[in-house]
């Protein structure tokens, strides 16, 4: 979620902690403080964009993570003004870092929440990188916030109301996707993706043997925009030997759909990585490109995030 949906939620759990709004007051702070701290790991980027992508979401968006950056923003705010019981602060203020990581949660990007049990990234993907929707709803009990001690609760199960609605949402669009695509059997699987600011729209992805369809679809119309028809690759030396590699294993590990295919130019085999998730203006975000010789021996490896302008050398 973007930082002004994760400090919004912080200041609904300080509500409902019965803070008064005032940068003086730690039981405000702390969860506020807390609710946006595990994305101090944007730093990472100054180790370039690999780093970071590899490592967003990881430790200081797992449980452990979270409790020791409350314990710290706790510690800090108790020795400053000490007026509220550690215990007490602590709980809050872990209440608001729990609360990014499980907005995260609803997102197509994933978290490591469970970290060390697992290393894997959860996701659930229903809401988009900003939802005006969510916002309003956050917004809604502030401004009445000493007069009506119910908004906050109110406030946080309506979020919950919205976020069940969503996952019904999802479900519909992927049985009404699965008619509509049903000719082409067997399909394997239907992806439903938020996208990233449009809440009335949803992304998809459709498996079939032989293609992935990947394309936009509306609520209310339910009409399906295939933006995207591409082929599966034919099993062969250069696949294999590219998904063996560093960059075919930065993808397995990246992220959970994506797309492979192999073209032959003169002597060079150049097998490709597309990241299916993040579809913005008819381009895909992430790709990366992996050359082999003849013998299968790699020349150049190369992942781009964000845009086919910007490399990585992975050899």
């Amino acid at each position: 979620m973007d930082p002004v949906t994760h400090a919004l939620i912080g200041v609904n759990i300080a509500g409902l902690a019965g803070s008064s709004p005032s940068l003086l007051d730690p039981l405000f702070l702390g969860p506020v403080i807390a609710s946006l701290a595990p994305d101090l790991d944007i730093i990472l980027q100054l180790k370039g964009d690999l780093s970071y992508l590899r490592n967003h979401r990881g430790f200081s968006h797992s449980i452990p993570g979270i409790l020791l950056l409350s314990s710290i923003i706790s510690a800090a705010l108790y020795l400053w003004a000490g007026t509220i019981p550690f215990l007490t602060l602590f709980f809050w203020t872990a209440l608001g870092g729990l609360s990014h990581s499980l907005f995260d949660l609803f997102n197509s990007y994933g978290v490591k929440i469970l970290w060390p049990i697992t290393g894997r990234k959860l996701r659930y993907s229903l809401l988009g990188l900003t939802d005006w929707i969510l916002i309003i709803i956050l917004i809604a009990p502030m401004i009445n916030w000493a007069h009506n001690p119910i908004s906050y609760p109110l406030s946080l199960t309506m979020v919950a109301i919205y976020i069940v609605c969503r996952s019904w949402m999802a479900g519909s669009i992927r049985r009404h996707l699965g008619k509509q695509f049903s000719f082409k059997n067997p399909l394997r699987q239907i992806v439903t993706l938020p996208s990233a600011f449009r809440v009335f729209k949803w992304e998809f992805l459709v498996e079939t043997d032989k293609f992935f369809l990947v394309g936009e679809i509306g609520i209310f119309t339910l009409a399906a925009d295939v933006r995207h028809k591409l082929k599966k690759a034919k099993d062969n030396s250069f696949i294999r030997a590219a998904l063996k590699s560093k960059l075919g294993k930065l993808f397995l590990e990246f992220t959970p759909h994506f797309h492979i295919f192999h073209q032959e130019f003169q002597q060079r085999h150049v097998v490709r990585f597309i990241d299916l998730r993040y579809c913005i203006k008819n381009r895909f975000m992430h790709t990366g490109t992996i050359a082999f010789d003849e013998n299968c021996a790699a020349l150049e490896e190369f992942f781009q995030p964000y845009s086919r302008d910007r490399k990585v050398d992975l050899a």
